[in-house]
């Protein structure tokens, strides 16, 4: 994979070196106390093992951003809320890229490139921002490499789900009952409607045929230790 800072001078590259000392110490140490390298996996979706370092990183930051934004401490059932809901989303990734897979919807470079660049959390005084980025990525103990294989997964799944979302149409029929129902109905909205009902049950269907033939494990022994 072409990182999309390779195009930066060897400044940058010694920023890289400095920022990762400590998530590579951080990333050992985890795994020499967690015996098998299955054992280290928070899930499995289709093959694809989610690293417990990778849910545990982006699970404190939830946290802490959450904490932050509130008056008083987070309650037990809201940190499980934010628990179940990092992995639903890395869960959701892994099954969105494997159907782009399929249905043949690739990211390119540039693609990558433009998301990164544009990240506000990445941008200062309109500009991309290295430090802000690999801060970022220090915090999330995750590679350039990795955090772009992941965001590029990301970028896939929406692809997706905007190119079926366009496929899903309204007949009229379809739009003269429902203005019965409700005079004040749009035609778009409705359609978005009809789209929302279609794409849910289709990914709902997916999910619920992955669990059931055994591809996607979730490690309930690692999540119970959160």
């Amino acid at each position: 994979m072409m990182n999309f800072l390779r195009k930066h001078n060897r400044k940058i590259l010694i920023l890289v070196i400095v920022v990762f000392v400590g998530s590579i110490f951080w990333i050992g140490a985890q795994s020499l106390g967690g015996g098998a390298a299955d054992d280290r996996s928070i899930a499995k979706v289709y093959g694809e093992k989610i690293p417990f370092e990778t849910y545990m990183s982006m699970y404190s930051i939830s946290v802490r951003t959450a904490s932050n934004n509130s008056e008083t401490d987070l309650t037990d059932e809201q940190k499980n809320r934010i628990k179940t809901s990092i992995l639903y989303e890395l869960v959701q990734t892994e099954v969105m890229s494997a159907q782009a897979k399929k249905y043949g919807v690739t990211v390119s470079d540039a693609e990558l490139d433009s998301y990164l660049q544009s990240n506000p959390m990445f941008r200062n005084n309109n500009a991309f921002d290295a430090r802000a980025y690999f801060a970022f990525l220090n915090e999330l103990r995750m590679t350039p490499n990795k955090y772009e294989e992941l965001t590029r997964k990301q970028i896939a799944g929406i692809k997706l789900q905007r190119f079926l979302f366009a496929s899903v149409k309204v007949f009229d029929n379809e739009f003269a009952a429902a203005k019965k129902v409700n005079s004040k109905i749009i035609f778009n909205d409705l359609a978005r409607a009809k789209s929302n009902q279609i794409l849910n049950e289709w990914y709902m269907g997916l999910l619920n045929d992955a669990f059931a033939d055994g591809k996607i494990i979730v490690n309930e022994k690692l999540l119970g230790e959160i």
